[in-house]
This record gives structure tokens, C-alpha cells and sequence, in this order.
């Protein structure tokens, strides 16, 4: 699961907004699916651009990510190491292509768990309840640092507890440098469709991510 950092929990609330107002989603298509509005939101790379970097290898996103290798040179692992930057885990990018993880699921009601991963109003749900445990735990994680800053004011002892990290490390450096990597990668590809939802690189006769 991922580790809880305002920075992911911004992330996933400005994408449910972006699909929430309209912006163009198609499952088949690797850059407009459900990691494919995730990552441009954290890599602000086009949707045309992800779909044409995802077909340099096979399989959609959830295979994307078994396949994952930091030192393959590839530009999708740029693409994903930026978003494991972030806090996120591998197994949270699948469970998001297909909606299925128990943990986001359970803020859900109990008549209301059985999300279509194809449908873009069940993927805004999915964003919001994930955007919303991730708050909540950094509710109670910034409760339980007031908690012992206080015991440590009036001189109390305070048990110890698991220790906290600190947040996972950035892959790759910025935000900015890990784009950068993929855009030299990339050189000399075209570059249209450069910002987010602005329609183009979406072609309708497309009817699989492979394709």
C-alpha cells in the first residue's frame, strides 16, 4: 500500500477532479485509462506521448508493472519510477487499472464495492476513497507527532513505537528530472498533444491498449 504523503493524496484528488470535469478517458487507451490520467497528472506528460512509450512494450498497465525494471533505459520505467517516487507501489498502480484493492475498497460502502474499471465515474470514486484513507492517515499520523511532542514538553516518557520513516525515497530526483529523462528518451518523437485533456492523440478506431 502506499505510504501516506500529502504530496500522493494531492495527486490523486486533482485527478478524480480532472476526470470528474470531463477530460477525455478511454480505457483501451494506455494514456487515458486509469494510470495512464495518474501519470499525467504526476509526470505531466501527454496522454498521446504515455500511449506511445507504454507500446514500446507489451501489456497494459498491471503487466507494465510486473515488468518493471529501473535500469532498463526504457522510457515507461522513467515513467514509473517518477510515480513510485510520489509514495506510490507497484501493486498500487495494479490495483488501480482494475480498481481492486481490498484496503480502498473497505472506504466504500458495502453495497457499493463492485467498481467497473471501464467506467469513468467508478474510477472517480476509487481516486476519492483512496484520496480519503491516505487524509485520514495523515490525520492520525500527525495526531500521534503532537501526542509524544507533547509528553516530550512535560518530560513524560513515551513507550516507543514503530519508528516512522520519513517517506520513501525519490527515485530519479525531481519530478522534473525524471520528465526530462523520458523527453531525451523520446527525441525525436512528435510532441503534439502536449496539454493535459486537449483531445488529440486519441484516435477512435483504437480498441485495445496493444493496439
Amino acid at each position: 500500500m502506499a505510504f501516506a504523503t500529502v504530496e500522493l493524496r494531492d495527486v490523486l484528488t486533482q485527478t478524480a477532479a480532472r476526470l470528474r470535469d470531463g477530460a477525455p478517458y478511454q480505457w483501451t487507451h494506455m494514456g487515458a485509462c486509469n494510470c495512464g490520467h495518474l501519470a499525467q497528472t504526476v509526470t505531466r506528460v501527454s496522454r498521446a506521448e504515455l500511449h506511445a512509450i507504454a507500446l514500446e512494450r507489451a501489456g497494459d498497465w498491471s503487466e507494465q508493472v510486473v515488468e518493471y525494471c529501473p535500469t532498463s533505459g526504457l522510457p515507461i520505467d522513467h515513467v514509473i519510477a517518477t510515480m513510485l517516487g510520489i509514495g506510490l507501489t507497484t501493486d498500487d498502480l495494479g490495483h488501480l487499472e482494475r480498481l481492486t484493492d481490498p484496503v480502498v475498497l473497505g472506504r466504500l460502502p458495502p453495497g457499493e464495492r463492485q467498481l467497473d474499471y471501464r467506467r469513468r465515474d467508478d474510477v472517480v470514486r476509487y481516486l476519492e476513497a483512496w484520496a480519503a484513507l491516505l487524509a485520514h492517515q495523515l490525520a492520525e499520523r500527525d495526531e500521534a507527532v503532537d501526542c509524544r511532542r507533547d509528553a516530550d514538553h512535560r518530560g513524560e516518557d513515551v513507550p516507543n513505537g514503530p519508528s516512522m520513516a520519513a517517506g520513501p525515497p525519490k527515485l530519479g530526483g525531481a519530478w522534473g528530472d525524471d520528465v526530462d529523462n523520458v523527453s531525451r528518451l523520446r527525441e525525436g518523437e512528435p510532441r503534439a498533444d502536449r496539454e493535459l485533456g486537449d483531445g488529440q492523440g486519441v484516435g477512435p478506431s483504437e480498441t485495445s491498449k496493444a493496439a
